[in-house]
């Protein structure tokens, strides 16, 4: 049997594009606290994600971990690709303008993360979804978008590892929020999802994501 290593994730980790989605289109896709004032939260592969940033301002002691925080000038250079070809595509399929405008909306979180790093750089860790350097039971507020699913569940093992990581450092009763969740689009994926999830005794529902055509999971934790 398959057992997580963290050289396996390193692997898988620079393959996938970092996050680059704008704030407003995270706002969509993730049910951020309504009151996030002394929350302590944490974004799973956050990329250069301005949901930290955003966290922040709003009261929250507010973490991110990416692997690609060991060398911040390559996170830039992958994040200005990522970009660009996130513009291009846009453009071909949806016309110039909306493709200019998500360039300018994905610019502007950039810089909002940027401004933060800079200034709480404390709170962007170097680290991988299957090894959280953090205590069991330590957050109220755990997401991730574009990186558990839509990256790292192309690996069974390091899937759930890095499902169970993000469970161990949930607070009870506290949730989790994983975008986007793949359901029916992929019947292997499918699969392994339900499995995991019944093999985890995990509470969970599957949320419609209407404006991006998929939805998002959410995990309760009752219980250690």
């Amino acid at each position: 049997m398959a057992v997580y290593s963290i050289e396996d994730e390193t692997g898988l980790a620079k393959e996938l594009q970092p996050s680059v989605m704008p704030l407003a289109e995270a706002t969509k896709v993730i049910d951020f606290p309504s009151d996030a004032r002394g929350k302590r939260t944490l974004d799973i592969g956050a990329g250069q994600s301005a949901c930290t940033a955003r966290l922040r301002i709003q009261g929250a002691e507010a973490y991110a971990i990416d692997p690609r925080y060991t060398d911040m000038a390559k996170l830039d250079e992958e994040t200005s690709r990522a970009i660009e070809i996130a513009r291009s595509r846009l453009s071909l399929h949806r016309g110039a303008a909306i493709g200019k405008r998500y360039y300018k909306l994905m610019q502007a979180a950039r810089q909002a993360f940027k401004r933060d790093y800079r200034a709480h750089n404390r709170f962007y860790i170097n680290a991988f979804a299957g090894d959280l350097p953090f205590d069991s039971n330590s957050f109220d507020f755990v997401f991730s978008i574009n990186c558990i699913t839509h990256g790292l569940d192309v690996d069974d093992v390091i899937f759930r590892r890095a499902i169970q990581e993000a469970y161990r450092v949930a607070k009870v009763r506290s949730e989790i929020q994983i975008y986007p969740f793949l359901l029916k689009s992929n019947e292997r994926i499918r699969k392994y999802h339900e499995r995991l999830l019944q093999e985890e005794s995990l509470e969970y529902s599957v949320e419609a994501v209407p404006e991006f055509n998929s939805n998002r999971l959410r995990i309760r934790k009752h219980q250690q």
